[in-house]
């Protein structure tokens, strides 16, 4: 039904639109992005005021001003002018050059503020830099040569200054910066795949929503000519009725020249009157009929008996000389053909009333039946037509009052019309939405105009689908309702991926605030410990200590970002097992042994409970990785003075490990979200255990990849939680894996 309503009109590529949409999205955040360069350019300059010539930092404060006054001139002429599918491109690479400019000005920072005796300040730069970095990914997201054109120029020449030290510490700081500059990147890159997954579907759904129209409207023409046609026909044959009525009344002088075959006899019987029309349907001619039996030149059956029927002469005495007519009659030519033919009979009488004969009219329906035929065939297409449509169509009388559905609204909603007919439609409404509908359909009812609205509907499973509903009046000539034709549109996956896609956009924006905030941590320790080496010698107890406090927060970075990349590894399937034969109780001790200490400074037990060997067919790396995250869960949500216990057994013919704790425990409306990405049972960003929701993502991933699973149980807030890990049992465990 679709495609037919669009046969002939040319598709409209999709591409053009999708850019003209991601360029619309950039001018859109523009402003904001230019705020955010107006604040961290005040306070970069502020920070540097008293360390670098003023002259320096007001030129480049000065060159920055004057790429913002291009980009707000740029932004001015965009709003001017109309966004075409034609010129989005020539937008994006005019925002692009902007971007690349300011990125180069920015750049700039690492050389104009770059003070190689103030490590601190080196890393206060790299923040801002990478923050800037961060807020472009976020702005410029829908579409990627704009961030790229932004970030290259602004993130590398302080990669190069850091990298160009020859020293550790600052070979680390860059690497740390390159490693955040990919990362952020591959968010953008993902960001943007995101959005230009939702505006192809948008448009996918504006298009299927635009054929449905058309095919509406083509349907509602259709039926509105059919509509016309029969009334046409009807009138046709109400003056073909006052043609033979008035030439009953003129008969004497016009019985010759009626379009009906006209037959008369005497009080015998005998034919005395034979127009031309009755010599065309008899095959007789009037010479030959004149004074004859009527019986003789006249032979009519029944036309569903198919016997012959009562003599007309019969009849009309019979009934004491009253007038008779009859239908569904065939005439039986002299030839042997046969039609359709409408009889009527009636008495002539003379003067003093005593029957002198009859007359017979006999009206040829061949055609009319061709017609009735045709309408019949017609109505037939046309509900055949409205029962092949994928939408649930319906039809009601103009009061409201359905009266006919089409199969697939039967097959959906398991009803039969009787349960449905008239105003039993309610009963697959749900009723929280009922009035609104009633009172919507009572208002397009009153005006008589076109209905549409999105509602659920109750299929015959019982579950709830939404449906996009449109109901149109078809007019009379006069203008009146003659009756109404809805359809209801299934756009329940619409619905569903534009919930999807709010809920990525949430996600999205949690996790850059969670990044940012994970990723701006160590750097206030390592600042302090550079502060400290710029005045205590490394070799001094200060001075390796502030050492050991930048590798454990460079250490964490670099755990955030091995992070990140697992989870996206997994995602794509390109992490590889190296599966040999192992005793999962012995990888769980040893993953208790080495994070045993950590538990204790947390002031946590950490008990172990494991005798036989389980042997698995497994990766030790990756398995040990996955006790180690769960336990370091428990940790993360166990207060001081609480038990850990790590488990190993096997269990309905699975190895099973199990982590207990007593601490927070999970809130039951928490429990089926546990395990995605960047999902945190603490959501506030001033939160002191840090992490960026990976850990409990990743042991599923990786326990799925060995053919396991991973569930979490808790009774509630702090009654403590419990991880379970199933995996695979080796085959012939004893034989195959156990040493001999």
């Amino acid at each position: 039904m679709v495609a037919g309503a669009r046969t002939g009109v040319p598709s409209v590529p999709l591409e053009p639109r999708i850019l003209a949409e991601q360029v619309r999205l950039l001018y859109v955040r523009a402003p904001i992005a230019q705020a955010m360069v107006a604040v961290n350019a005040c306070l970069v300059c502020w920070t540097f005021w008293h360390l670098v010539p003023p002259l320096l930092s007001i030129a480049w404060v000065a060159a920055l001003c004057a790429l913002a006054a291009l980009r707000m001139m740029l932004l001015r002429a965009y709003r001017r002018s109309v966004l075409r599918d034609s010129n989005a491109r020539v937008w994006a690479q005019r925002f692009a050059m902007r971007a690349a400019l300011t990125g180069v000005a920015w750049g700039a920072a690492a050389f104009v503020f770059y003070l190689p005796q103030s490590p601190a300040h080196q890393v206060f730069l790299a923040f801002v830099l990478g923050g800037m970095t961060a807020g472009a990914a976020s702005s410029n997201a829908s579409y990627t040569p704009a961030f790229v054109a932004f970030a290259v120029p602004a993130m590398l020449p302080m990669v190069g200054r850091l990298a160009a030290e020859r020293d550790p510490l600052h070979a680390a700081m860059a690497s740390m910066l390159a490693l955040f500059g990919l990362a952020v990147t591959e968010i953008s890159r993902r960001g943007r795949v995101a959005i230009d997954q939702a505006i192809r579907l948008r448009f996918r759904n504006e298009a299927l929503v635009e054929d449905l129209t058309l095919a509406q409207d083509r349907l509602a023409n259709i039926n509105m000519d059919l509509k016309g046609r029969v009334s046409e026909r009807t009138r046709e044959i109400e003056r073909m009725l006052e043609l033979r009525s008035a030439s009953e009344e003129r008969l004497a002088v016009t019985l010759r020249s009626i379009g009906d075959a006209v037959i008369a006899t005497d009080g015998a019987g005998n034919v005395t009157l034979f127009n031309g029309v009755a010599e065309a349907l008899t095959g007789w001619n009037a010479e030959e009929a004149l004074a004859r039996p009527l019986h003789h030149v006249l032979r009519v059956i029944d036309e569903g008996t198919r016997r012959p029927v009562e003599h007309s002469l019969e009849r009309v005495l019979g009934t004491e000389g009253i007038g008779a007519g009859l239908g569904n009659r065939t005439l039986l030519a002299r030839n042997g053909s046969e039609r359709p033919v409408a009889e009527t009979a009636a008495p002539i009488r003379d003067a003093n009333g005593s029957i002198m004969g009859i007359v017979l009219v006999l009206r040829d329906q061949t055609k009319e039946r061709r017609a009735e035929e045709m309408l019949r065939e017609s109505e037939q297409r046309l509900r055949a037509l409205a029962d092949s449509m994928s939408p649930l169509a319906w039809t009601a009388r103009p009061d409201g009052y359905v009266t006919w559905y089409n199969h697939r609204w039967y097959e959906y909603t398991g009803t039969r019309f009787e349960q449905v007919k008239g105003w039993g439609w309610q009963t697959v409404h749900d009723p929280a939405t009922l009035p609104s509908v009633l009172r919507r359909w009572a208002e397009s009812i009153t005006a008589g105009t076109t209905f549409d609205m999105q509602f659920p509907l109750r299929g015959a499973d019982g579950t709830f689908r939404h449906f996009l509903t449109r109901a149109i009046p078809l007019r009379t000539p006069g203008g009146d309702v003659a009756q109404w034709f809805g359809t209801h549109t299934d756009v329940t996956e619409l619905v569903q991926a534009q919930e999807a896609l709010h809920e990525s956009d949430r996600r999205k924006d949690q996790f850059i605030a969670v990044l940012s905030h994970e990723l701006r941590n160590p750097l206030a320790p390592i600042r302090n410990s550079l502060y400290v080496l710029d005045r205590a010698g490394p070799s001094s107890e200060k001075g390796a200590l502030a050492l050991a406090i930048v590798r454990r927060q460079i250490g964490h970075l670099n755990r955030l970002v091995d992070d990140l990349l697992d989870v996206t590894r997994i995602a794509r399937g390109k992490i590889e097992l190296r599966r040999q034969c192992l005793d999962v109780s012995d990888v769980m001790r040893r993953a208790c042994d080495d994070h045993r200490g950590v538990l204790h400074e947390l002031g946590l037990q950490l008990r172990v409970e494991a005798s036989d060997p389980v042997w698995v067919d497994g990766d030790d790396t990756r398995i040990s990785q996955v006790i180690g995250n769960l336990l370091h869960n428990a940790a993360k949500f166990s207060a001081a003075g609480g038990t850990v216990v790590a488990s190993a057994g096997v269990v309905d013919g699975q190895a099973q490990i199990r982590v207990r704790d007593d601490g927070r425990g999970i809130p039951a409306e928490f429990l089926p979200r546990i395990f995605e990405p960047f999902v945190q049972g603490d959501g506030d960003l001033a939160r002191t255990k840090g992490g960026l929701g990976l850990g409990l993502a990743l042991a599923r991933g990786l326990v799925e990849l060995h053919g396991g699973s991973v569930r979490a149980h808790s009774d509630g807030a702090g009654r403590g939680s419990e991880f379970v890990v199933n995996l695979p049992v080796a085959a012939s465990a004893q034989t195959v894996c156990a040493p001999t």
